[in-house]
Order: C-alpha cells, then sequence, then structure tokens
C-alpha cells in the first residue's frame, strides 16, 4: 500500500490502474476510503450483476483519485495531463 498527496491530504491507494483510448489516457489511483449511502433507486443501478431500482438501496462506495490528458489537435498536436479529481465510485449493493 503507498500514500498519495492530494490538496494536502494523505490517501492510501490501494491499487491503481492506467489506461489508453485512442486520443486519450486516465490513471486511476483506488484509495481505502469508502462510505455507505442509503437512496432512492429511481433509475437503475447495475452493481456486481445486480439490477436495482424503484426502492431505497444502500450503496458503498469507494474513493478514487483520477486523472485524464487531452490531445490538443489545433495548434501543438500533443498530450497533456489535467489535475486530479476525487471521485466516489459505487462497488457494491448493501
Amino acid at each position: 500500500m503507498s500514500e498519495f498527496k492530494h490538496k494536502g491530504i494523505n490517501y492510501n491507494i490501494i491499487s491503481e490502474t492506467s489506461g489508453k483510448a485512442e486520443m486519450m489516457n486516465w490513471e486511476v489511483k483506488i484509495t481505502d476510503h469508502t462510505k455507505i449511502k442509503e437512496i432512492f433507486a429511481w433509475h437503475p443501478w447495475w452493481i456486481n450483476n445486480k439490477w436495482r431500482w424503484f426502492k431505497k438501496i444502500k450503496i458503498k462506495f469507494q474513493l478514487e483519485i483520477v486523472r485524464y490528458s487531452d490531445f490538443d489537435s489545433g495548434w501543438s498536436y500533443r498530450d497533456y495531463w489535467k489535475p486530479w479529481n476525487l471521485r466516489w465510485e459505487s462497488i457494491e449493493i448493501l
């Protein structure tokens, strides 16, 4: 497990992943921060091969730190990284 500092806060990173598409790259750092939220699923949620909708459900979210690259197709024709952002990703229906 490694640490990553984002906006002055240290996060424990449990795994990392990255990928590449035709005109974009991305990096994801998955942290050990989780939260559970109870919501009314008015639209279908697909998590871990289960559909849930039109009922109250509890969802477990995990904090991820992500960044994407962008491509300047008009002037310099080069890739550059956008800043890191936080995102809560749903991982499980409880």
